[in-house]
């Protein structure tokens, strides 16, 4: 576990979500930069990790309320077909984490694993969904971020 309570899965997942340079990302990784893990759920198939974020921390500029990124997927020992992972972003706050094997068990620890971006024709349009979320009007949360 990393300081804030995250698994080093979870960490790099959300690490490789953010990294895309936008605004809206940029917004999100000063928040993951202060995030702690509140509490994890294991279905047997993946987990959901709420996420707590500083009630202090300026959302990400973005409209509507709920957006999600899928473009992270990760090879995992244990897992013959791999993860998806989706991150879920509410009122432009990092929300949940959540990842999901492909109709196989869940293994009971994550030992080693490798993280690859989700291709376009497998559906990876995060960069395009988070720009057409992107709230750039002058009373948008964030403070100076996103002004051009």
């Amino acid at each position: 576990m990393t300081p804030s309570g995250l698994s080093s899965l979870e960490h790099d997942v959300i690490a490789m979500f953010l990294s895309p340079d936008h605004p809206v990302f940029e917004a999100l990784r000063l928040q993951f930069d202060r995030c702690e893990a509140a509490a994890r759920e294991l279905t047997g198939v993946g987990f959901f990790t709420e996420l707590s974020i500083p009630t202090d921390a300026a959302p990400a500029p973005v409209r509507p309320a709920r957006l999600h990124l899928g473009g992270v997927v990760a090879e995992i020992d244990g897992l013959k077909h791999g993860a998806g992972c989706v991150l879920f972003i509410e009122n432009g706050m990092l929300a949940t984490l959540e990842g999901y094997s492909y109709d196989e068990p869940w293994p009971e620890r994550v030992n080693s694993f490798s993280l690859l971006p989700r291709t376009r024709s497998e559906g990876n349009n995060d960069l395009q969904r988070v720009e057409r979320a992107f709230d750039r009007s002058p009373d948008a949360s964030g403070g100076d971020i996103g002004a051009r």
